[in-house]
């Protein structure tokens, strides 16, 4: 009786990660792939723009991070049109891009990142102290934006961040970083989508699926 009590127990309180399915066509989903730059953000609004309905639309993360300026950009468009972010690697400002979901999902296996705000300064002293506060207002901002959705205070947060804070998939649950796990799935359309960009002397062919991270083809140059 004593073992079968102890066995309900720890059913009681072990976590359950129940895993969600989320279909993916090529209406429904812009993918933000590598760094984040002006180019990345530009191709972002472009598509999000595109689009005649914009509910219902997933953004899925696979960067390590990049441009704060840029990932800002990009964030504005995210909670104006409350969409939904999967990540399956989102560093740096990808995690800041994740917590202004509305719905924050993450992959079986999806890796989250956040560490302090970085800025090049190269300057004289008086620019130097002048940026130096323009990169304080941006990153309290951050904070309190991130801080906030995670449930934890502000000061914690800043702690947690100085150097690096790693997760993975259930741990981003567990740390309040993410919302939900899911098993994302591509429709053939989306799948037979190609993407070409060109590299020198050949044109990289890629799927338009993100769950397919390399080229499904390289063309050398005619």
């Amino acid at each position: 009786m004593m073992l079968l009590l102890l066995f309900l127990f720890s059913l009681w309180t072990t976590n359950v990660y129940t895993h969600y399915p989320i279909y993916l066509n090529s209406s429904n989903v812009i993918t933000i792939k590598d760094a984040i730059d002006d180019e990345t953000a530009t191709s972002f609004l472009h598509k999000l723009n595109m689009l005649n309905n914009k509910k219902d639309i997933y953004v899925y993360l696979d960067t390590p991070g990049g441009s704060v300026e840029s990932g800002n950009k990009i964030l504005m468009e995210i909670q104006k049109y409350n969409l939904s972010c999967i990540a399956d690697r989102a560093y740096s400002m990808g995690f800041v891009i994740l917590q202004g979901c509305q719905n924050r999902y993450i992959t079986n296996y999806g890796r989250l990142m956040q560490h302090q705000i970085s800025y090049a300064i190269k300057n004289e002293k008086g620019k130097i102290d002048s940026y130096s506060k323009f990169i304080d207002q941006v990153e309290n901002e951050l904070v309190i934006l991130q801080a906030d959705r995670i449930h934890i205070p502000h000061d914690e947060f800043r702690l947690k961040t100085m150097n690096e804070w790693w997760m993975v998939g259930k741990y981003a649950i567990d740390n309040n970083c993410a919302d939900k796990i899911v098993d994302v799935f591509c429709d053939t359309t989306l799948t037979n989508t190609n993407i070409t960009e060109e590299y020198g002397p050949v044109n990289f062919v890629y799927s338009a699926c993100p769950l397919i991270p390399g080229p499904v083809d390289v063309i050398p140059k005619k």
